[in-house]
């Protein structure tokens, strides 16, 4: 990440500004922006949300603003945009291992609605996704696979980890040719305007019960609950590492602070089968985040334990 925000402005004509502190927050943002010209920012999803919750006029003064790392939250942008409606605002996809940014996708009110999430785009130059299905076979658009990634910007490896290297780092045909792919482990799908979308974690999948669950997807009906802020569901599991079931972890705006989990509970019946549903539901002042400034997921699965 730090290679990501210092190179790319320096090697096209960019000035880097390096926040001392170990957290930037909005009063400091806003410092930057009027003492020191800042004019583009990059933050997490995670942290994008707390400014936007804190002080959302701290974004003032910018030129264009980069969010991505997790998957974007509607209510947050739509409240962004309806401030800056003319500051266009990203979402930037990618792992470190591609350097970073392999999507990209200017948001607008159009995509607070759709089906599934705010999209993650159109693919940068230099770059290539192939969404696979479990087989390995490319998936044809609106199938939801595996998304791969190719390209010039693609690391060597991992240093001193030659197994895992062997693993995240294969060998796909892609047109009859053959490429070296990074696998995300991200789940997601074409549209059939070649734009493509964030489902979910391959590792977010579970079983419960003999039922298949996508974590995201009880995100995503928890997210249309008008009260909810943010919120992430965790498997609970034992010592053996076996799911015994799902807490949901929420947080709500002001006007909507005695939201209940009973109350929730009764919305998310209406959007999610009876067995999706989670079991515990906690409301917190704010969800954890980790030093990476994405939610800590860990941490709230620990929380679910207790």
């Amino acid at each position: 990440m730090y290679a990501f925000e210092l190179w790319g402005q320096l090697s096209t004509g960019g000035t880097s500004v390096i926040v001392g502190e170990d957290h930037l927050m909005p009063r400091r943002l806003r410092a930057l922006v009027a003492d020191e010209g800042v004019d583009t920012l990059w933050l997490t999803t995670s942290l994008f949300n707390l400014f936007v919750d804190e002080d959302v006029d701290s974004f003032a003064g910018l030129k264009q603003l980069y969010v991505g790392g997790e998957k974007q939250s509607p209510a947050h942008v739509g409240r962004y945009l309806e401030r800056f409606a003319d500051v266009p605002i990203w979402n930037g996809y990618g792992p470190a291992e591609n350097c970073m940014l392999t999507t990209l996708h200017r948001m607008g009110p159009a995509d607070l609605s759709v089906p599934g999430g705010i999209p993650l785009g159109r693919i940068v130059p230099g770059t290539d996704v192939v969404v696979v299905r479990d087989d390995g076979s490319p998936a044809p658009a609106e199938e939801t696979g595996e998304i791969l990634v190719t390209g010039g910007g693609l690391a060597l490896g991992y240093v001193n980890d030659p197994v895992l290297t062997g693993t995240k780092f294969i060998e796909i045909e892609v047109d009859g040719e053959t490429r070296r792919a990074y696998r995300t482990g991200d789940m997601g799908l074409f549209d059939s305007d070649g734009v493509l979308h964030y489902r979910d974690r391959i590792d977010r999948q579970i079983k419960l019960n003999g039922n298949r669950l996508e974590l995201g997807d009880i995100e995503s009906a928890a997210r249309r609950v008008e009260a909810i802020r943010t919120c992430a569901a965790v498997a609970v599991r034992d010592d053996n590492g076996q799911v015994q079931h799902i807490a949901l972890y929420y947080s709500t705006d002001a006007d909507h602070a005695g939201l209940t989990p009973r109350e929730l509970r009764k919305q998310l019946a209406t959007m999610l089968p009876a067995y999706a549903i989670p079991t515990a539901m906690e409301r917190l002042d704010a969800l954890p985040i980790s030093a990476n400034g994405k939610v800590d997921l860990r941490a709230l699965g620990e929380r679910g334990r207790r």
